[in-house]
């Protein structure tokens, strides 16, 4: 089954909950089932990086754009 997806993954490069590493490969595995998804690592931010993302990566207007059954919007 293909997953088309379009998925933005954010993680801090600094987290020590859980390597950034762990992005990239969710990544690379959401695309090999044809979905369309971003790795963004943020250099030097931890594991709290909720505000970065939803303040610099207008990650609420994003989302707001993909409408189900659509190509993905960038």
């Amino acid at each position: 089954m293909r997953n088309k997806s379009n998925v933005k993954l954010f993680h801090g490069t600094s987290d020590k909950t859980c390597g950034s590493w762990r992005c990239v490969v969710a990544a690379r595995e959401l695309n090999e089932f044809g979905g369309k998804a971003t790795c963004v690592q943020l250099k030097g931010a931890g594991h709290a990086i909720t505000d970065q993302v939803f303040k610099s990566y207008n990650a609420v207007e994003w989302m707001i754009k993909q409408v189900r059954g659509q190509p993905p919007i960038n």
